[in-house]
């Protein structure tokens, strides 16, 4: 990966953790894209560069809190070793 794309990511997990924060702080109704912004401290036009709206920049932040989870619940259903199929898939419900 270049320079400027590991930059891009970089500003835009940026986003993603000022986002959460802020959410869990104030809820989402009462964020501001500029708070946002300033607290990832990028300026407002960045974050239009990676979201076009605060609700695109919510369902990014659910995909990657659901995968985090998701993935806690696979590598605790591998951990139970050898077992059926069916058996992982109900332990990996039973994690999430």
């Amino acid at each position: 990966m270049g320079k400027v794309q590991q930059n891009k990511l970089v500003k835009r997990q940026a986003l993603l953790d000022a986002a959460y924060e802020l959410f869990l702080e104030n809820g989402l109704a009462k964020t501001s894209i500029s708070e946002i912004a300033s607290k990832a401290n990028v300026a407002k036009g960045t974050f239009y560069l990676y979201f076009s709206d605060k609700d695109a920049l919510l369902r990014a932040l659910l995909g990657r809190i659901s995968y985090h989870i998701l993935e806690n619940a696979c590598t605790a259903a591998e951990a139970l070793g050898p077992i059926p199929f069916a058996d992982k898939i109900l332990a990996v419900a039973d994690h999430v």
